[in-house]
């Protein structure tokens, strides 16, 4: 419909967005849906944060770097954990002289 219209009053539309966000919002206050959103250097949790990748970072090991999704709690239950990348730590390469070999 938004589309259609060739009126070129695009503030009637943002009104409309604005006032269905504004119902939304309203029923996830009612039912407690919340949102959580970890902040970079957080631990990580796993009962609210599933790490979706690892990077090497100057970070402590198992901090959060960055957010791809974040957490949505019902009550107390989590809903869907925070998608998140976590740092750790680089890894030291073994001396030459230390390689085992089979």
């Amino acid at each position: 419909m938004a589309l259609l219209d060739q009126s070129g009053n695009f503030d009637a539309l943002k009104m409309g967005v604005q006032m269905t966000l504004n119902e939304l919002q309203k029923a996830f206050d009612t039912t407690h849906i919340k949102e959580i959103n970890p902040q970079p250097g957080d631990k990580l949790d796993p009962h609210q944060h599933q790490a979706m990748q690892t990077v090497v970072s100057e970070q402590e090991p198992n901090t959060i770097v960055s957010v791809m999704k974040k957490a949505t709690p019902l009550s107390d239950r989590v809903l869907r954990p925070a998608m998140v990348v976590v740092a750790k730590k680089r890894r030291l390469k073994a001396p030459l002289d230390k390689v085992y070999q089979a």
